[in-house]
């Protein structure tokens, strides 16, 4: 996504993981929860943490922090959920997406978001989509449904179906 043509422009949920700021625009949220029992499915990549049960609908967790390569953290109660909505080929699809904490809501406009920088090749930057630029604070945009494209999510909650 570029930042110049105003795609980027909305409401962010901002959240912490590793004491970094990132943000997720609120289209894509339905909901936050705090931690409840998660069920593991094997066979699943590492960062997939199971499913779990929202009033009747299984949904797939994955852990952020995992996923994007960071250190991990412990979960405890206070530990946020964010049931994203993805939509794709299959039609709208939920995800748990577990954070170290949520923190507000703020607004990017064309002229404090910034494009992703070029790190050269060796850098991924593909999960994140710009840098909203707040007085002294820099978050990181993260494009949901590019971080979660090669996951067969599907798949997930049919393994939890059959068990």
């Amino acid at each position: 996504m570029e930042a110049e043509n105003g795609t980027l422009n909305g409401k962010y949920i901002t959240f912490s993981l590793d004491q970094q700021d990132y943000g997720v625009h609120i289209n894509n949220i339905r909901e936050i929860i705090g931690m409840v029992p998660i069920t593991s499915i094997p066979k699943t990549p590492e960062f997939v943490q199971g499913v779990i049960n929202i009033r009747g609908k299984i949904i797939p967790v994955i852990d952020l922090r995992k996923r994007m390569g960071l250190s991990l953290q412990d979960y405890d109660s206070r530990t946020p959920i964010i049931i994203a909505e993805l939509s794709g080929d299959k039609g709208e699809t939920h995800v748990g997406v577990i954070v170290d904490r949520v923190s507000e809501v703020v607004e990017g406009t064309e002229s404090n978001i910034a494009d992703t920088p070029s790190f050269g090749m060796n850098v991924d930057t593909r999960f994140f989509s710009g840098i909203l630029k707040q007085d002294d604070t820099m978050t990181t945009l993260i494009d949901i449904d590019e971080v979660l494209s090669d996951i067969d999510l599907s798949q997930v909650v049919s393994e939890q179906a059959r068990a």
